[in-house]
């Protein structure tokens, strides 16, 4: 995606160029179907823009107060389960970056205090 093709990449002088063509078409193809755009993506080198999509899709398709979304200030009442609530929509959506599972709620402790 930064760079607009695969062939543009270093990696492409090492590989076959039918094989770099037919990688590129398919890459191109899957591209165009996120609304994530390329410089979303280069600014979040480690995050994968189809996780970063799912993402975008469970934010789009969330039925309940937006304002549920985002973490709650400290202070609040229901900020601890905000942020199990955050970690838990990264985990199913983006990456498993807080696993085990069964310990988000320790994560989320930590967090908050």
């Amino acid at each position: 995606m930064r760079l607009g093709s695969i062939s543009a990449a270093g990696l492409a002088k090492r590989h076959d160029p039918e094989f770099i063509a037919k990688l590129d078409h398919v890459l191109r193809r899957l591209a165009g179907q996120l609304d994530i755009d390329a410089d979303l993506a280069a600014r979040h080198p480690g995050v994968s823009p189809i996780g970063m999509q799912r993402l975008l899709e469970a934010f789009r398709s969330y039925k309940g107060e937006l304002e549920n979304l985002v973490p709650a200030e400290v202070a609040s009442d229901d900020s601890y389960d905000r942020f199990v609530m955050i970690m838990l929509r990264i985990n199913a959506n983006l990456y498993s970056a807080f696993h085990p599972e069964a310990r988000v709620k320790l994560y989320a402790l930590i967090v908050f205090q």
